[in-house]
């Protein structure tokens, strides 16, 4: 065998044996989860757990960005549905991270050129792995910059609470109270309204309020359904009223219509019309509590009812 032959044979088995050691490096890197990583298709910890499951991965960077585009998403897509988010984490995360291990697992040979194969296994394990403190530093991450957004969010005047921008990044977490709407609506009589919204209403409405509810009625006096009326308080059984919005439509067989934000309220709402009148139902979540702007025009009411249903929403204004 001559030079060039032995030289070639080198070279090849050099190939293999980096071939090999760069699997038993990713091997160690990634550590007992290995194989469901590298050969499965979907990840399911990365679909229910999102950026939580890259904190516990060490993919810090990762997760941290991934928050901030789940934060903005939900600040300005109200309505976007986050599943979609955890379906493309799910589908895509095994790839992402295989990615994020080869380059962590390069800078480490580059940084140790001299060190054998079995020295740099036992760096790649201590560097890899998983880290519950990795997750906690997250989490407190994560709070930090909930404040910031929350502090810019009301400095340009894209949310008016603190509440509402808040309940909104930690909607994750949370577990909302919600009911199941068989027909019945009740208003909570602990609130105090005044010290959370504000509205006008026409002079010829009559005041039926009280402390807990807005409630006031029109009639032009010409009939038995000719009065417009309307409520207005904080609902006892639900903490999301868009939650809430959907199950009363779904209740009278109809579909929600396009948000409404007036004066940086957002109002989940739908309408049904039968044989005695129209019925509106507006609803906004504040500080976690639900309420309901309810305003009924019966068949036979004066055509400016339409007209002051309108003007009354459009005045509603959140006081803190």
């Amino acid at each position: 065998m001559n030079n060039n032959e032995q030289n070639f044979n080198q070279e090849n088995n050099n190939l293999n044996q980096n071939i090999y050691n760069e699997d038993e490096l990713i091997k160690a890197y990634i550590g007992p989860n290995y194989n469901k990583i590298t050969h499965n298709l979907f990840n399911f910890s990365g679909f229910f757990f999102t950026f939580l499951y890259m904190y516990y991965r060490k993919m810090f960077l990762y997760g941290t960005l991934l928050f901030l585009l789940n934060t903005l998403i939900s600040l300005f897509f109200k309505n976007f549905p986050s599943i979609i988010i955890n379906a493309i984490l799910g589908l895509f995360f095994n790839q992402l991270y295989l990615y994020y291990v080869k380059n962590k697992i390069n800078k480490i040979k580059n940084k140790n050129p001299n060190l054998t194969n079995e020295e740099l296994k036992n760096i790649c394990k201590s560097k890899g792995g998983t880290s519950f403190g990795k997750l906690f530093l997250g989490l407190i991450t994560e709070i930090i910059l909930a404040l910031i957004i929350i502090i810019i969010s009301i400095t340009l005047g894209l949310t008016n609470t603190l509440g509402g921008i808040f309940s909104n990044i930690v909607n994750s977490f949370k577990n909302t109270k919600n009911g199941i709407y068989d027909g019945v609506i009740l208003y909570s009589t602990e609130e105090n309204i005044d010290q959370d919204f504000s509205l006008s209403v026409p002079g010829i409405f009559d005041n039926n309020s009280n402390s807990y509810m807005y409630q006031y009625e029109y009639d032009n006096n010409t009939g038995i359904f000719t009065n417009c009326r309307f409520l207005f308080g904080k609902i006892d059984e639900f903490s999301d009223s868009e939650n809430m919005i959907e199950q009363m439509a779904n209740y009278y067989q109809t579909s929600p219509i396009p948000d409404k934000t007036i004066n940086n309220i957002v109002w989940h709402n739908f309408y049904y019309t039968n044989e005695l009148g129209t019925f509106y139902y507006y609803a906004t979540t504040k500080n976690n509590k639900t309420y309901l702007f309810d305003y009924s025009i019966y068949r036979d009411a004066d055509s400016k009812c339409e007209h002051y249903k309108d003007l009354i929403l459009n005045s509603i204004e959140s006081l803190n």
